[in-house]
């Protein structure tokens, strides 16, 4: 395999699991608030909800928006707008 694979599979990994711990991570908060409060599973799948929809978000804004606007940026030289150029 060769190493720019490698790479790019491991960002893609990467991603992944940012977002399986983000989700992970809502849902033990929603699991534990409602076995404090005494609301199960109510907490635990809106903590899955939430999780997920902030896996997305984040996964989008890493994969798919910030490479977006590096690509838009290229050639333009850092600090001088156009109509300094």
């Amino acid at each position: 395999m060769h190493d720019g694979h490698r790479a790019e599979a491991g960002r893609f990994v990467g991603f992944g699991v940012s977002w399986l711990l983000t989700m992970l991570l809502f849902a033990w908060g929603g699991l534990a608030l409602d076995r404090r409060i005494g609301s199960t599973p109510v907490l635990l799948i809106l903590g899955i909800l939430v999780g997920f929809a902030g896996g997305f978000c984040a996964l989008y804004l890493r994969a798919v928006a910030k490479p977006a606007n590096q690509r838009s940026g290229e050639g333009k030289s850092p600090g001088r707008s156009r109509e300094e150029s």
